[in-house]
């Protein structure tokens, strides 16, 4: 908690902040994106600590591990391009039909909003707490999955995948409606 405090108050911005400002063109509200992460109720903490670590970029990715000597580089599912967080998450080509399922789920809902998954929410998330929980465990299921890809060579398919992420997002709404009755509303999609 003291290094949200501190992010309101002193303008010092790591090199990975600058990386993602640079990356979006654009000022981002570092304080606002960290407090949204860690007041968000309806995220586990390992989550919470995983989306720290991606922003931060702490995650291990081929790329980062290549400088090590201990990896090529590139990409575990396409191999196309060096693993780089935003590659993985944002421009690979295994979980690019990942995300647009998963808009066109949350489309398909009368009662919410027309979602775009913009690679800056993939990235940073948004306000609504909802949104950023679907955002955290896709985002930690590909991670999973990526490491299962390159620690245990299991393979998996972008269609399983989908589905694991899916039923791992209904297994949480599932425990946040009946852990909450009265304090969030009933989530569905």
């Amino acid at each position: 908690q003291m290094v949200y405090k501190q992010l309101t108050k002193v303008n010092c911005k790591s090199r990975w902040m600058l990386y993602w400002e640079e990356q979006f063109e654009r000022d981002i509200d570092w304080a606002g994106i960290f407090v949204n992460f860690q007041k968000n109720k309806i995220l586990e903490n390992r989550i919470k600590m995983f989306i720290w670590k991606s922003l931060n970029y702490g995650l291990n990715t081929n790329e980062k591990v290549e400088k090590m000597k201990k990896s090529d580089g590139w990409c575990a599912f396409c191999n196309a391009e060096k693993e780089t967080i935003y590659h993985l998450f944002c421009d690979c080509d295994f979980s690019k039909p990942i995300w647009y399922a998963l808009q066109r789920k949350i489309q398909s809902i009368p009662t919410h909003e027309k979602l775009v998954f913009t690679d800056e929410i993939i990235i940073l998330g948004c306000k609504n707490p909802y949104i950023n929980m679907i955002v955290a465990y896709t985002k930690w299921t590909i991670w999973t999955t990526r490491n299962s890809v390159v620690f245990e060579n299991l393979w998996t398919d972008e269609g399983s995948l989908y589905d694991k992420i899916v039923r791992r997002i209904d297994n949480h709404i599932e425990l946040i409606n009946c852990l909450n009755r009265e304090k969030i509303p009933q989530l569905h999609w």
